[in-house]
């Protein structure tokens, strides 16, 4: 049985974006500082975190789903899920990227 999760192209790239993307954020964004990370409908910042927890939350829930993901596929496997999971992947790394 093949692995739905294995590092195809678009994974690896959309990961090393979100790390680049992370790392970047770290070295641009002066330590001690608030970043807003939830917006009103009028699109005014109304939430905030610090630099860190913001920086790291987006590859923390990255992570988490994949692993809901994984752990899902094992009941899944025998229906076919594995080929919704192997769709799925690419999307929601995107979604965080984006």
């Amino acid at each position: 049985m093949t692995n739905p999760v294995a590092a195809t192209a678009i994974n690896v790239l959309l990961t090393a974006a979100l790390a680049a993307a992370t790392v970047a954020g770290f070295v641009l964004v002066p330590a001690g500082r608030d970043l807003p990370v939830h917006w009103s409908v009028t699109g005014a910042a109304d939430g905030f975190l610090p630099r860190d927890v913001a920086l790291l939350l987006l590859p923390a829930i990255a992570a988490l789903v994949l692993v809901v993901l994984l752990w899902s596929r094992k009941g899944d496997a025998a229906a076919g899920g594995r080929y919704a999971l192997a769709a799925a992947i690419p999307m929601l790394l995107g979604l965080f990227v984006a």
